[in-house]
């Protein structure tokens, strides 16, 4: 039993022995050479830019990041500072000069706006320029008998009063057209240009987007509207004559919908003339289009209204996929509906039959028709 404490004893003493060994080898080893690998990560490392740094530059290559954001926020004094400065860096791109403008109007900055897009069609000569420019001069040039009239023409369209939108829209088409030396009537060269804009009440804009009054042409578009196109709910009136010596204006009004500038389904049409004598021919249709861009006349019930002596004589017409239908005619002739034996009739010309019956003045669009003042103009006999 001694022998075998004595030989674990010993044992014990063996390994204590190694131990302390090891540790004292531990401690007293030269440090271990660096690999070549572990060298190259620490160079790139040290050679990584500080952060603060990066932002730095960042900011100053993104101002215009930044003004487009601010633009999205309202944030209009902002966003002008940013994108004055992103137009310096990059003066020769048009959409730079577009936004630009468009906070300076946002900030009622009119003048403003109208340098940068002059500022912008010298250095780029970007087509895309020229309307904006027009829109901001006109607003800023426009003399007050102008701008009467067109806040009087945005009311009555608002409130859709007929009478009151007829009387405006008399006054406007009499303050376009004047007597040059000659006599001959041209355009009042003392007017703003306002086609293919859009007035708020206060402003012209080129890309409107909202309820607004669109002009184009002859024809006045009150609604809703998408970048200057009718897209939605909205009333279209296009003058087709003008009576001079009277002052008298005759229009088309189309009610509806719209959908990127084309109407759409279920409309209403409505011939008038603004003078009050009871001697113009007018017309209601209820219709159906057919929803391309040719807005044929899916379906249409017409009343045709005859005034003669203070009585209105009345005629019932319907077109069925763009064709005027045949069965109320007799020998071309339909007989006054709302007077039994009054002898009034109406007559259809030889072409009526056989022409395809569409919107006659479509939205920023030639019309289909030659002489789209004639459509559904007929003759009379008593």
């Amino acid at each position: 039993m001694r022998t075998l404490v004595r030989s674990l004893n010993i044992l014990i003493t063996v390994l204590a022995s190694c131990v302390l060994g090891l540790a004292l080898y531990g401690v007293l080893r030269p440090p271990a050479a660096v690999s070549a690998t572990e060298v190259l990560h620490t160079e790139e490392l040290a050679q990584v830019p500080d952060q603060e740094t990066t932002d730095g530059e960042n900011q100053a290559g993104d101002l215009w990041q930044q003004g487009l954001e601010q633009t999205e926020q309202g944030n209009w004094a902002a966003a002008i500072d940013d994108l004055e400065g992103a137009l310096e860096q990059s003066p020769e791109t048009p959409e730079r000069y577009l936004l630009l403008a468009q906070a300076y109007r946002e900030a009622e900055r009119d003048d403003d706006a109208a340098e940068v897009l002059r500022r912008g069609m010298e250095a780029t000569g970007s087509e895309e320029l020229r309307l904006p420019l027009k829109a901001v001069e006109s607003t800023l040039e426009m003399p007050e008998d102008q701008r009467t009239c067109l806040d009087a023409l945005y009311h009555a369209a608002s409130s859709g009063e007929e009478a009151a939108f007829s009387a405006a829209l008399e006054d406007w088409e009499n303050g376009l057209e004047v007597r040059d030396e000659e006599g001959n009537y041209t355009q009042n060269p003392l007017w703003a240009e306002t086609g293919n804009l859009a007035w708020d009440g206060e402003r012209l804009w080129s890309d409107y987007t909202g309820t607004s009054l669109l002009l184009w042409g002859t024809s006045i578009f009150y609604g809703e509207i998408s970048e200057n196109v009718p897209d939605g709910a909205g009333s279209c009136a296009t003058v087709h004559t003008w009576y001079p010596d009277s002052g008298a204006v005759g229009y088309l009004r189309l009610d509806g919908q719209w959908e990127n500038g084309v109407a759409v389904g279920e409309v209403a049409f409505h011939d008038r003339f603004t003078d009050a004598a009871d001697t113009f021919t007018t017309y209601d249709m209820t219709a159906t289009l057919d929803g391309t861009a040719e807005e044929v006349i899916v379906r249409g019930e017409v009343t045709m209204q005859l005034p003669r002596n203070s009585t209105i004589h009345t005629f019932q017409l319907t077109i069925q996929d763009g064709a005027l239908r045949q069965e109320p005619f007799r020998n071309g002739v339909v007989s006054c509906s709302a007077h039994s034996g009054c002898g009034v009739y109406l007559a259809v010309g030889d072409d009526s039959f056989s022409m395809r019956y569409q919107n006659p003045y479509p939205w920023g669009r030639e019309s289909p028709y030659q002489e789209p003042w004639l459509f559904l103009n007929f003759s009379y006999g008593y």
